[in-house]
């Protein structure tokens, strides 16, 4: 199962030229089957956080990342010690899980150890707010709500996140906290919860908080969703370098549903 699971991986994500192990990444990269194994092993690898990390980058980034024999892995990760591991196993799970993973993925933000005094890092909160724009589960809104609030977080890419996550849902809590983030103090996440707003209510009011609040009044008829929600895509333009390799595309995504939400039209 391993060999076949690993046979699709094409690019190896997080290495530098001067890593001694480069040799046995490009090994898999090449298809040979002796290093097939290696990247699994890096993956599970208890002694180098480092190695589970990009082992993990490997795959989520290869043709086999999103195989039913890749959801046990990822699902092992999420459950390692180190939060920089579990934040790429978030990313791979937000990709390729399912609404089962949620509860899983919201475990995430709870600090180490059961003690209120530890901080999650950032970046594993950003993680499971972008996870949780592709995988769709009412169980999600509370925790959003908390991640789009000034007052509970202090990371604007954070908070934009949530924003953007919380479009997908047609719900009052959801509606009350973008509405609230109108009057964040980064523009961008304000901006962020308007376009939410938009997809969710169907009207532009700009950053007019009390025309939004006057739209939800009127009941659960003001969840029209004119256009389905979509999470957005990874789009960048292409690097210097790549002109010389003009016949490649940079990566480019596709907006699509999140998992396990039914698009949602106007009826």
């Amino acid at each position: 199962m391993t060999l076949a699971l690993l046979a699709g991986c094409r690019g190896a994500y997080g290495t530098r030229p001067d890593d001694p192990d480069r040799r046995g990444l490009l090994a898999a990269v090449a298809g040979t089957s002796a290093d097939r194994d290696s990247v699994v092993g890096w993956i599970r690898d208890e002694y180098d956080r480092d190695k589970r990390y990009r082992g993990l980058l490997i795959l989520l980034g290869s043709p086999a990342g999103s195989t039913p024999e890749a959801l046990p892995l990822y699902r092992q990760a999420i459950e390692d010690a180190d939060p920089i591991v579990r934040s790429a196993a978030v990313r791979a799970l937000g990709r390729h899980g399912t609404p089962a993973d949620v509860p899983t993925i919201l475990a995430q933000l709870k600090p180490a150890g059961g003690t209120d005094d530890a901080e999650v890092p950032q970046a594993l909160r950003w993680e499971v707010a972008q996870a949780l724009q592709r995988v769709h589960h009412t169980e999600a809104i509370d925790a959003l709500v908390s991640l789009v609030d000034v007052q509970q977080e202090p990371d604007a890419d954070v908070r934009s996140a949530a924003a953007v996550a919380l479009g997908q849902y047609s719900d009052s809590r959801a509606a009350g906290a973008l509405i609230r983030a109108l009057d964040d103090t980064d523009l961008q996440v304000a901006v962020t919860a308007q376009r939410s707003l938009v997809t969710m209510l169907g009207i532009d009011r700009g950053l007019d908080a009390g025309a939004y609040s006057a739209a939800l009044s009127q009941g659960a008829d003001a969840y029209v969703y004119p256009n389905p929600f979509e999470y957005p895509a990874f789009r960048r333009s292409r690097l210097w370098y790549e002109w010389f390799y003009f016949w490649q595309s940079p990566p480019r995504e596709r907006p699509g549903v999140p998992t396990g939400m039914l698009a949602q039209v106007e009826g």
